[in-house]
């Protein structure tokens, strides 16, 4: 009998913390749980939606994309996750496995996202420039969904070129599609990089 009082006390106890928890939930205001997300782990623990991509990212309610870093023992690399630009005319365009100043080399894959809108019939081009601002490389960008929207779309494009040898700093140059070349609905991003020297 005093096996059973001691279980039923257990038993209270976890059901008390479940319950708890659950109001915690439903009663803090969503923008405090997202407040408190500062990256891939938090991010899932504030119950926010994971993609299962590899590496997997988590994103909040206004946007935001964690990616889950590379597991401990890997190189000394710096780990990769998602950035975000801002250009001129307050568009955010999103980078994905990128690092801040990446050090790029030929052929670059570029995956991230852009409002749908930005592009035009699902493509958008890009550049990449040299230390002396010289282009060495254009694409395009195609959307991998739906472009005539203002929701976030994935894109992804590649960049061949030859580095210089001296290495150096460059510019990634990822344009809103303008095809009525109006000057006022010109957009742009441009994103600093490093050329790798390594063979």
């Amino acid at each position: 009998m005093r096996k059973a009082k001691v279980v039923s006390v257990i038993v209270g106890i976890v059901a008390l913390g479940l319950a708890g928890w659950v109001a915690y939930l439903l009663l803090t205001p969503r923008s405090e749980q997202q407040a408190m997300v500062s990256d891939f782990a938090s991010c899932v623990a504030a119950g926010n939606p994971v993609s299962e991509t590899s590496p997997r990212q988590c994103r909040t309610a206004d946007g935001t994309t964690y990616t889950e870093p590379a597991a401990t023992g890997d190189s000394g690399a710096r780990a990769a996750t998602t950035f975000e630009f801002t250009s001129p005319k307050g568009v955010t365009v999103r980078l994905h496995d990128w690092a801040e100043r990446r050090a790029i080399a030929s052929p670059l894959e570029i995956k991230g996202e852009v409002p749908g809108s930005w592009s035009f019939e699902g493509s958008f081009p890009l550049a990449l420039s040299d230390p002396t601002n010289k282009i060495i490389a254009q694409a395009v960008a195609a959307l991998e969904g739906e472009w005539m929207t203002n929701d976030y779309v994935l894109f992804t494009a590649t960049l061949t070129f030859d580095a210089p040898s001296e290495g150096g700093g460059g510019v990634l140059m990822l344009r809103k599609d303008n095809p009525s070349g109006l000057p006022e609905n010109d957009d742009a991003i441009e994103v600093p990089v490093t050329f790798s020297t390594a063979e």
